[in-house]
């Protein structure tokens, strides 16, 4: 009972605050109808239909949760007839690309395949006579489906059976689609196409503030429409925004006030996102005063603003931005601000408002146009595509366990660990989608990284719960067990305060787990080391705590291990990639010990804000960066036991004057650029030391870089 007040409880915030983000599969076809027709899969016959969708048609860099989807009706459609059907719907990400799908249905599917729909279905006529129709036979999802494009095509899988057809005739495109047809029930498929129906997605997305969600707010702004460039801060209190919870950001929207209709701009954009260090009612006027340590650059370049049509609606949001590089916001450090920086390419002409609210206590704005910024109590209404994290347990949400570490699996470089996370301590009470996990280092260990480490990590429903966890740990798994990681993934050079709550070890999985507690209330988390480069730490677990939960480990690997009682601290959910930073080689001693080459974060695809740096450098030194490919051990002369650990094909990189704690770093921005993913390169220091040696200089060990992209 439990359990179905939360289910109701979670439905309820949803709906209040929730708002759609619409994308046109492909995006192309958003205001013009595609020179294809066809029937399937609402037509004359019944049929079992696949529909894949490539990755590329969307205009995703993230996975988004799709509620919905809708069809529309060809311009040449002539009929508009209601119909009805009785249908099975699933989705999935597609195994195979789109032009190599499987004659076999169930041989396309992956290991995320989710019934989204199944019963009768019933719809109205269609709308006709325009060029392109208005979408108008939309289909519900419960539960949702998450779909990260990166990872492979959508794919939707309809089993049909007719009552009475809807109009035959559907808008059809040959862009980055195929279609699949065979009868009802059938398990193999007589013909492909390499067309399919021109689908839109209803995405879900919650407003700020979450009263205007589905009404017109009290005020508006030129926000977008104005000619000039300017740089704006809007700051929303998690009042405002309705979390509680800790969210991925991946999109932001804005609509035009009073649904009036836009036309296309283009602009050159930075868009950061931020933990704000004040509140509303505090908020000063230095722009970068007012954004936290964490603040992210997650949009930079040219951005061209699609027309929209005039809409009534207030939950359809005109203005989409889909963020280059995902921001992890936690409620519970502080507001939320959103800083654009904006010139102008191509205005939007005419000019056009934009929604807005005025006079909320947990809101604020500040804005520099060719001026002095000034303060307001204008803010745009916005809108949050996000996705929620869960903390296991829920209870260490915000707080460390002081009294807790386990050794297994990241401080052995040979040793396996199994996990079971329960469901209800973790606040998992529908349907969730794992793609990264984070852990967090345990109490007093104030500084981590760089270190690489080399797993593999098993995720399925537990068979067994943690009062009946067995030594075997294959024995623990279900039958759905999923190897969702294979390979490397490093944690940066990290210095955590006192009581940090920071989840500072995070892996971006391979592939995605649906982990449904309807099926299982446990989740089992196996990770198996095989190799550390770097320093090994314990990590934070549960011990002491009364949570549902167990582990098993083997400290030297193998099939079997030992028995206890608690589980791993873990969030399930994060923002990174696995760019990986590998430390290699060593540094030669100077005057304030071994220098040491480390870096801000991990170099993902992109982060602009990437910088290199250097410890343990004399105060006042200064010290030069070099850039290589080639691996080396190449000893200096005149600097005993100093060596260049790589070649210099890339050159030397600024000139740092090291701080009072010996500290200095260069920016290497990393943009999106498609030839970087994957590209490895190394990284030392040549310190100046005038004591340290005949040549008065020392060398920093290297770093290996591998770049990836989100």
């Amino acid at each position: 009972m439990r359990h179905l007040s939360c289910i109701i409880a979670v439905t309820l915030s949803a709906a209040a605050q929730s708002v759609p983000f619409l994308q046109v599969l492909p995006a192309t076809a958003a205001t013009q109808d595609e020179p294809g027709i066809d029937d399937p899969p609402f037509g004359a016959n019944s049929g079992h239909y696949q529909l894949a969708y490539d990755g590329s048609v969307a205009n995703y860099q993230g996975p988004v949760r799709i509620t919905a989807i809708d069809f529309r009706a060809d311009r040449m459609a002539m009929a508009a007839q209601a119909g009805s059907y009785t249908m099975t719907v699933a989705a999935s990400t597609s195994r195979n690309a789109v032009n190599a799908l499987s004659t076999t249905f169930a041989a396309n599917h992956g290991p995320d395949r989710t019934v989204v729909y199944s019963g009768g279905f019933a719809v109205g006529a269609p709308p006709i006579g325009q060029n392109p129709n208005p979408f108008g036979l939309r289909v519900p999802f419960f539960p949702a489906f998450e779909w990260d494009p990166r990872l492979g095509p959508l794919l939707l899988d309809f089993d049909i059976s007719t009552t009475a057809a809807a109009a035959q005739v559907w808008d059809n495109t040959t862009t980055g689609v195929a279609t699949l047809r065979g009868a009802p029930g059938s398990t193999v498929a007589y013909l492909r196409q390499n067309h399919a129906p021109v689908l839109r997605l209803e995405t879900q997305a919650r407003a700020a503030p979450t009263n205007a969600s589905n009404i017109e707010g009290n005020a508006l702004t030129g926000l977008w429409a104005a000619a000039l460039g300017y740089r704006r801060q809007d700051l929303y209190e998690p009042t405002a925004l309705g979390m509680t919870q800790p969210q991925v950001v991946t999109g932001l929207a804005w609509r035009t006030d009073g649904g009036a209709a836009m036309a296309t701009g283009t602009f050159s954009l930075t868009v950061i996102l931020a933990t704000g260090t004040t509140t509303a009612g505090t908020m000063g006027t230095t722009f970068d005063d007012n954004l936290g340590p964490d603040r992210t650059i997650v949009y930079s370049g040219m951005f061209t603003a699609p027309p929209s049509p005039a809409n009534a609606d207030p939950t359809k949001f005109d203005l989409f931005l889909p963020l280059q590089r995902p921001f992890w916001f936690d409620p519970t450090r502080g507001p939320l601000v959103v800083d654009v920086r904006r010139s102008v390419a191509t205005p939007i002409t005419p000019a056009v408002s934009f929604d807005a609210v005025s006079g909320a206590t947990n809101m604020r704005s500040l804005l520099a146009v060719l001026t002095t910024p000034v303060l307001g109590n204008t803010v745009p209404v916005l809108a949050l595509r996000t996705l929620p994290v869960a903390t296991a347990p829920t209870t260490l949400a915000n707080q460390v366990n002081a009294s807790s570490s386990v050794l297994a699996p990241f401080s052995l470089p040979s040793s396996r660990a199994l996990h079971v996370i329960p469901a209800a301590d973790s606040g998992v009470f529908l349907p969730t989608f794992v793609r990264h996990l984070r852990f967090r280092p345990a109490v007093g260990l104030d500084v981590v990284g760089p270190t690489t480490f080399r797993c593999s990590i098993d995720l399925s429903h537990a068979t067994r719960t943690p009062a009946t966890l067995s030594s075997t740990f294959d024995q623990n798994h279900g039958s759905d067990r999923v190897r969702v990681f294979d390979g490397e993934f490093s944690v940066p050079h990290t210095i955590r305060a006192a009581g940090d709550t920071s989840f500072p070890v995070e892996v971006c999985l391979q592939r995605p787990f649906r982990w449904d507690p309807a099926v299982s209330p446990h989740l089992v988390v196996d990770i198996a080391m095989l190799g550390i480069t770097g320093a090994g730490f314990a990590l934070e677990t549960t011990t002491g705590l009364t949570v549902d939960d167990g582990r098993v480990t083997a400290n030297a690997g193998g099939s079997t291990g030992t028995i206890g009682s608690a589980a791993f601290v873990v969030q399930l959910g994060g923002a990174e990639r696995n760019g990986l930073t590998t430390p290699y080689g060593h540094g030669c001693p100077g005057a304030n010990g071994q220098p040491q080459c480390v870096t801000s974060g991990v170099p993902m695809l992109p982060n602009h804000e990437f910088r290199i740096g250097v410890l343990n450098a004399p105060v006042g030194a200064a010290a030069v960066l070099a850039l290589g490919f080639t691996a080396a051990a190449t000893p200096i002369s005149g600097a005993p036991g100093c060596l260049a650990w790589h070649g210099l094909e890339l050159g030397t990189f600024g000139l740092v004057i090291a701080d009072a704690a010996g500290t200095g770093s260069v920016a290497i921005p990393l943009r999106s650029l498609p030839p970087f993913d994957g590209l490895g390169f190394r990284a030392q220091w040549l310190v100046l030391d005038p004591t340290a040696n005949a040549l008065g200089a020392t060398t920093s060990d290297a770093l290996q870089l591998t770049a990836r992209f989100f």
